[in-house]
């Protein structure tokens, strides 16, 4: 958990930017609240912490955080709250407190405290006006620092206080306690960025006992905002040092405060770690080191842990104690080394520094008089090439508490004695030093940004020392240039990361990270990337028109839900974003009041649900935008998870729309329209093998936003003798077609091969349906591939029996499937995007004999694809497609995987849980080869089945397992064709050798590629289904 302050600009309103939404995580204070107030009408609860100087707004009817802010931070002023009282007109709270007085002589058990109240503006969520009292002596306080929050008397709701698990509890006068209270925020200790700018990670702990701890590094990837597995040590680390991108060692922060580790619980470092991030494991202990720093792939170090902080009394701090050490830590049982440099002889070195190309370091000694000397040391010939000696600059620090090298290689900053300093090597005197207490420092060459850890950071123009302004951030805990881009990043001890752009110093994006490699990012316009999914408890949002009003997390997910913000933000930044996000639409109009769906019964008969849901309509007087009333639209009903059941039911013609009138006209509820509620009971088949069931129910309102879920449980008796799964495959492929010049040569093997190898699986009965067309016959038609799925769909209005069994299929294959059931249908032939749409060429597909275009009525649309698939209901459904530009049947046509309402093949893989396997991008094509007599992504798969996808190595090959070993085996398959010589074609003439078939493609087709595969899969669960038993080859090769 986490906190989070977004400030969004507030001028006069002639002046006032477009309304931008702000998001407000919901996360209690990082300490414990001190004081709290309500509004006379039982609106809402303000709730202060002088911990961490937040203020908190809640809805007291839900305990939502309407908004959260931070009030001005003074060293001098508020330990302790006391009091808070909010106006009549919830306009404005007053908040009166104690601190210290700033005097320069206190007597012993004297304190000289002072009252200070702050009048707070609750809509502008800032200070107005303070008011000091005079310093007064008192007896020293028992107890120093935030109070917890004591039982508190809220007229007229009722009594506020903290419960057994340490969160808010609100006990009304009559009825059970309700906890208001949230998770409080995640507090890390130490954060950095990898040295290549590609990974973020911090560090946490916790007390286990007296004297042991736990350490925990997690990691977020700063190119796809993707976390790697946590690893947790015992022990305390609080050093972050990178070897390579995926390799770190964990170490003791030293030379720092020693008064500060004689006070704590833990003892004097004795060892370090290696941690290796990609595979989320330690390797191995090494002896600790003081200062190590990574170069050239070698740790380097100072001297013995013992004596960095002065904590082993007994060693001997004598130089050559305190000379340097290097280790090789690829090497299993590598020791530490004396590293002896020219120009370093019997000097008491202090810190050191790693020049970025690894080549060189810089270290500070002490002279002996607590003065120092800085030393530029070329590591390959292990002598040093320039220094500067401190004690000959004046007012410079008589020790260096830290060093760094700007990310340019040009400068040297350094902090000691509340100054900083930086000196260009080659100079016999430093560029300028400033006097500030700093122990973070960070350069480009250009900027120098300087601050301390929990503080706002400051920048300086690297050359001048002329202060240029500050940076706002959480609680600062490190902060660094990202190589090769203009991007400057802070890190913050709630794990936030925030990025700004180093040319005009704008603020580009803030990305925090949860528990559980989960991550929110957001840009100051409010567009946002998560994996949270829509329905989070973890953050809602407010807008400036209307301060009071919490509104739920999925509230602007059509607007401003941004995939890949973070990634497609570092991409465009040097040559501007504007293309890459174009400008907000107003959010001033958006209808915010949403229906309120209940699923008010759900019963079982026999192997079917009866499910009763009632939607009605939200009303709101007080929305700024006057409208009131929500509506109420497609009415949508999930068993766990899965789309199966929607209202109005529009079928098989089901058309929603591309234009928002269009859609309202589609999807509006008539007989909710004119009762303002509606009720139907869904029958709903669960399954056979029993357990618990979800039923979740929602709808949207008339500008299309998503209302909040409902949700209900039910559990299904499980049988006494455990049901057999069936999985029905689809296997289609299209060699031959209408038109002559777009025959291709293997994807009917495709076909046969799936079906063969798939005709057999354990555990479950296997029903083939291969629809070929080739040399011997053309059952793979639009008529009935539409009947086929149709009919497995239960549809049995909307298919042809007649028509089936012409093509010889087997009708009693063709039974509707049901939860406990699998569906793999797999398409290989021509694909192909046209304005937008991405279409399958069946046997049927045809052109216009006088133009040439393609008459698209004869192919099959992804619109199409959507609407027959739509009727299944298994519980697992996979869709392989080899064909061109298959991607684009999800990803195209501005998708986003979220619960849109949307029509298209990529809403309903979201809704209904469909795992797509597209074997090209939107943009590329698909081979097939003659080598291997199949299309690249059919011959993966099959190779997959023998063995090679068995990733967890436990015997058996799973669905899951099958699709993600296409994705990792494509691009090597695709390189060795190509090496040996495979090129794309524009065009090849029938009869064609096996190769690229191009159809209607970009004009840059003929450059060789390597083919790339796309996995959509949105369930966030595994496909479980063992579709083969094997044992890997004693002899057999590494799987590739």
């Amino acid at each position: 958990m986490l906190t989070i302050l977004l400030l969004a600009a507030r001028g006069a309103a002639a002046d006032a930017p477009p309304l931008v939404p702000r998001v407000v995580l919901q996360v209690d204070h990082a300490t414990v609240a001190n004081v709290a107030s309500a509004s006379a009408d039982r609106q809402i609860i303000v709730t202060a912490s002088s911990g961490d100087n937040s203020v908190l707004i809640r809805d007291a009817a839900t305990g939502n955080i309407i908004d959260r802010f931070r009030l001005p931070y003074n060293n001098n002023h508020f330990p302790a709250f006391d009091r808070l009282t909010v106006s009549p007109d919830m306009r404005h709270a007053t908040i009166a407190g104690w601190g210290y007085a700033p005097v320069d002589t206190i007597p012993p058990n004297t304190t000289f405290e002072q009252e200070e109240t702050l009048t707070v503006d609750l809509r502008l969520r800032r200070v107005v006006a303070t008011v000091t009292g005079k310093p007064l002596r008192k007896p020293a306080r028992k107890t120093f620092g935030p109070q917890p929050l004591k039982t508190h008397i809220l007229p007229n709701i009722g009594t506020l206080g903290y419960g057994a698990d340490a969160r808010l509890q609100l006990r009304p006068a009559a009825g059970a306690p309700r906890i208001i209270g949230h998770p409080t925020a995640r507090s890390f200790a130490v954060a950095s960025v990898s040295r290549d700018g590609t990974r973020l990670a911090l560090l946490s702990h916790k007390r286990l006992a007296p004297r042991r701890w736990a350490t925990t590094i997690e990691t977020l990837s700063l190119g796809g905002a993707t976390a790697g597995p946590a690893v947790t040590l015992t022990g305390f680390f609080d050093r972050i040092v990178w070897i390579d991108a995926d390799t770190v060692l964990l170490a003791y922060e030293d030379m720092l405060n020693a008064f500060v580790y004689d006070t704590v619980d833990y003892d004097a470092p004795g060892r370090a770690a290696l941690v290796d991030l990609a595979a989320g494991r330690a390797v191995r202990d090494i002896p600790a080191r003081c200062a190590v720093v990574s170069a050239r792939g070698q740790l380097i170090g100072i001297g013995r842990p013992g004596d960095c902080r002065g904590r082993d009394r007994a060693a001997p701090d004598t130089a050559s104690e305190r000379g340097l050490w290097q280790l090789d830590p690829r090497l299993d049982k590598g020791t530490w080394q004396r590293l002896a440099v020219t120009g370093l002889e019997g000097l008491r070195l202090e810190r050191i520094a790693a020049y970025p190309d690894g080549r060189r370091i810089v270290v500070a000694h002490d002279t002996g008089n607590r003065a120092s000397a800085v030393h530029v040391v070329e590591l390959d010939r292990a002598r040093v090439t320039d220094q500067i000696n401190l004690v000959e600059q004046a007012s410079l620090p008589n020790w260096v508490g830290s060093l760094a090298v700007s990310s340019d290689g040009r400068r040297v900053v350094g902090t000691g004695s509340f100054l900083f300093f930086s000196w260009t090597p080659g100079k016999r005197a430093i560029d300028f030093q400033r006097e500030m207490s700093t122990d973070l420092l960070a350069s480009d060459g250009r900027t120098l940004v300087a601050g301390s850890a929990g503080a706002d950071l400051s920048r300086v123009d690297a050359e001048s020392g002329k202060t240029l302004g500050g940076l706002t951030t959480d609680a600062a805990l490190a902060f660094d240039f990202l190589p090769g881009k203009p991007v400057f990043v802070g890190l913050s001890q709630n794990g936030g990361a925030r990025f700004w752009d180093t040319r005009t110093w704008t603020e580009l994006l803030t990305v925090y990270s949860f528990p559980d490699g989960k991550f929110f990012a957001v840009d100051p316009a409010g567009r946002y990337d998560t994996n949270l999914g829509a329905d989070t408890n973890e953050l809602r949002w407010v807008m400036d028109d209307a301060p009071l009003q919490s509104l739920g997390a999925q509230t602007f997910m059509r607007n401003l839900y941004e995939p890949g913000l973070l990634r497609r933000t570092l991409a465009c930044v040097e040559a501007g974003c504007a293309a890459e996000f174009p400008p907000l639409p107003s959010m001033a109009d958006l209808n915010r009041v949403l229906p309120e769906v209940a699923i008010v019964e759900v019963k079982q008969q026999g192997g079917i649900a009866r499910v009763t849901v009632e939607a009605r309509e939200g009303r709101n007087a007080n929305v700024p935008n006057g409208k009131r009333l929500s509506g109420i639209y497609d009415l949508r009903l999930f068993r766990d998870g899965r789309l199966v059941r929607q209202t109005p039911n529009l079928g098989v013609a089901r058309d929603e729309g591309k234009t928002l009138p269009a859609w309202r006209a589609a999807t509006a509820v008539p007989q909710a329209m004119e009762h303002e509620r509606y009720r139907e009971t869904f029958e709903v088949a669960v399954p056979r093998s029993g357990g618990k069931v979800e039923f979740s129910a929602y709808a949207f309102n008339e500008d299309r936003v998503k209302g909040e879920t409902a949700r209900r449980t039910l559990v299904v008796p499980p049988p006494r003798t455990p049901p057999r799964r069936r999985l029905v495959v689809v296997a289609i492929g299209v060699d031959r077609t209408r038109n002559p010049e777009w025959h291709l040569s293997y994807a009917a093997n495709d076909a046969r091969s799936i079906s063969a190898a798939l005709a057999n699986v354990p555990d479950a009965d296997v029903t083939v349906i291969p629809l070929i067309s080739d040399a011997g016959g053309n059952r793979a038609t639009k008529p009935i591939i539409r009947s086929v799925l149709l009919a497995l769909g239960g549809n049995e209005d909307a298919y042809n029996r007649e028509e089936q069994r012409e093509a010889g299929i087997d009708l009693a294959k063709l039974t509707p499937v049901g939860p406990d059931d699998a569906v793999l249908i797999a398409f290989s032939g021509h694909g192909t995007t046209l304005d937008r749409q991405f279409y399958l060429l069946p046997w049927d597909a045809d052109e216009d004999q006088v133009t040439g275009a393609p008459q698209l009525q004869t192919m099959i649309s992804s619109v199409e694809l959507t609407a027959w698939l739509r009727q299944l209901d298994a519980g697992e459904i996979a869709f392989v497609i080899d064909a061109c530009h298959s991607a684009a049947s999800v990803d195209g046509g501005g998708f986003k995987p979220g619960p849109m309402g949307d029509p298209g093949l990529g809403q309903l893989a979201f809704d209904k849980g469909i795992r797509i396997l597209a074997a090209t991008q939107a943009n590329d094509v698909a081979l097939e080869d003659g080598k291997l007599g199949h299309g690249l992504l059919s011959y993966a798969l099959n190779e997959g089945l023998e063995w090679r996808a068995d990733a967890n190595r436990d015997g058996a090959v799973t669905l899951g397992e099958w699709l993600d070993y296409g994705v990792r085996r494509m691009p090597g398959l695709a390189a060795e064709l190509r090496a040996g010589g495979v090129k794309l074609a524009r065009t090849v003439a029938a009869p064609r050798p096996a190769g690229a078939v191009v159809w209607f493609d970009a004009p840059d087709a003929s450059v060789t590629r390597v083919q790339q595969p796309a996995l959509f899969d949105f369930t966030g669960t595994p496909a479980t289904m063992v579709l083969r038993r094997v044992t890997k080859p004693v002899n057999s090769l590494r799987s590739r």
